[in-house]
């Protein structure tokens, strides 16, 4: 399991946020999958945890686009799975984002509005 304690931080939502993933890539084959429901369990700038039903390998390189709506923006990115563990009656799995300073910003941005709400 891969740990990401340089983060600055890492938002935790009370009440998780649905999202719809679509796997794009597994190993070196583009995909081309029916999206998948989920909800996000916490988020940072630079990935998120994601609870889902669906059981994804994840001994090869998984790539997922994962979309969302913080507040009301509506939020696209792609990333790798990087872990999977149980639970509940499915799974939680570690998304690394992309790199991307415009999307990182957004989230910060977005995240900041939905704390001043709180």
């Amino acid at each position: 399991m891969i740990f990401k304690r340089e983060e600055a931080y890492r938002y935790v939502f009370a009440k998780p946020v649905p999202c719809v993933f679509t796997i794009i890539r597994a190993g070196s084959e583009d995909v081309t999958l029916n999206p998948g429901e989920g909800e996000l369990v916490d988020i940072s700038p630079g990935g998120c945890q994601m609870a889902a039903s669906l059981d994804i390998p994840v001994e090869q390189e998984v790539s997922v686009q994962v979309n969302f709506t913080l507040n009301d923006e509506e939020i696209r990115v792609e990333g790798q799975l990087v872990w999977k563990k149980p639970f509940g009656l499915g799974f939680q799995y570690g998304v690394e984002f992309s790199q991307d300073e415009d999307l990182a910003e957004l989230i910060t941005d977005e995240l900041k509005k939905m704390v001043k709400r709180e």
